[in-house]
């Protein structure tokens, strides 16, 4: 049996990074930073600094890979912050260009900017509807038009990496409780 819904979702401390993608051309993007990120706080990477304060957030900093921006739906209710990671389409933006889009920002439509058939925009506007959506959703990335059939350079990568955990870090900081401060 499913669990009861009373509509709105118990909100915790925790924040959400959900890489979209899949294993071909730049759509593997999202996997991608999802993985460097986790690998990154488990070796403490030099490029991640501030790990430490991350790791102190009272209820972690989770990461997930999805296939498809709406299986992310279920996922999101609850968390304080949800940070969406996925390859971008926009004819308004040059190749590569770091997007970094709230969620308020974004209109239902017919998936074109995603480099799905229906887009991160339309699976963040069910999430609205639904009511699980947090005030704090972003959605970053880079704009794959015209080669989406190409992964993005190690080079563009970095720099996605960059202004995602610097999000990050300043959630953290945000945060009102921590492991720390509680045991204080």
């Amino acid at each position: 049996s499913f669990p009861e819904f009373n509509g709105t979702p118990e909100i915790n401390m925790s924040i959400l990074v959900a890489g979209i993608g899949s294993s071909y051309g730049a759509d593997f993007l999202g996997w991608e930073v999802a993985d460097f990120l986790a690998r990154g706080i488990a070796s403490r990477h030099p490029q991640l600094g501030q790990i430490p304060a991350v790791l102190q957030l009272e209820d972690g900093l989770q990461i997930k890979k999805f296939l498809h921006p709406t299986a992310a739906v279920a996922s999101i209710g609850g968390y304080r912050s949800v940070l969406f990671v996925d390859a971008m389409r926009s004819s308004e933006h040059l190749y590569g260009e770091l997007l970094q889009l709230h969620a308020n920002d974004l209109q239902p439509t017919s998936g074109a900017l995603s480099s799905h058939s229906s887009g991160l925009n339309d699976a963040i506007n069910l999430s609205r509807c639904l009511g699980v959506l947090p005030d704090d959703c972003w959605v970053f990335g880079l704009n794959a038009l015209p080669l989406e059939d190409q992964p993005f350079s190690a080079e563009l990568q970095k720099k996605l990496v960059a202004a995602l955990w610097q999000a990050v870090v300043n959630r953290c900081s945000a945060l009102p409780f921590s492991r720390h401060s509680l045991s204080a």
